[in-house]
This record gives structure tokens, C-alpha cells and sequence, in this order.
């Protein structure tokens, strides 16, 4: 999660770039197939390091970031579930 939100901080990626990354990490869970130990655990692992991104946007003083960044964290949060 830190490497993730520290890239965002430098500003190089738009919000729009930020909604197609995060939407495919989601999408990539949803392909064809029945459910397996595998996507469970893919399913987990992408919580276990979007929660704490979401966590650590909200409470950051960079508005600009939770601005590019927080709407598709919530979206694909949303998407898990």
C-alpha cells in the first residue's frame, strides 16, 4: 500500500488514471470461472491493501491526492463486495 500512495503523492497520474488501475485490479477478480481458493485468496489480498490505502487517504493533509485518488479507492472497495 505504501509504495502505491507514495506514487500517487508525486502527482504523475491523473484521477482518471487512478479509476482505470483500480477498476482493473477489481476486474481481474471478477473473470469467468467458479470461485476457487485462489480468487478467495486474491479477493483478500486486494482488501487487505486497499482498506488500508483508503484509511490513509482520508486521514492525509494532500487534498489534491485524496482528489485523485479516494473516489476509485472507494469504487473498487465497493466492487469487492
Amino acid at each position: 500500500m505504501a509504495p502505491v500512495f507514495h506514487v500517487g503523492r508525486r502527482g504523475l497520474h491523473q484521477q482518471a488514471d487512478w479509476d482505470a488501475w483500480f477498476a482493473a485490479l477489481v476486474a481481474s477478480l471478477e473473470a469467468g470461472g467458479p470461485t476457487t481458493q485462489a480468487k478467495l485468496a486474491r479477493r483478500h489480498n486486494l482488501t487487505g491493501f486497499l482498506l488500508p490505502l483508503h484509511f490513509s487517504l482520508q486521514e492525509t493533509a494532500d487534498s489534491d491526492l485524496r482528489q485523485r485518488m479516494l473516489p476509485a479507492v472507494r469504487k473498487a472497495l465497493k466492487g469487492l463486495h
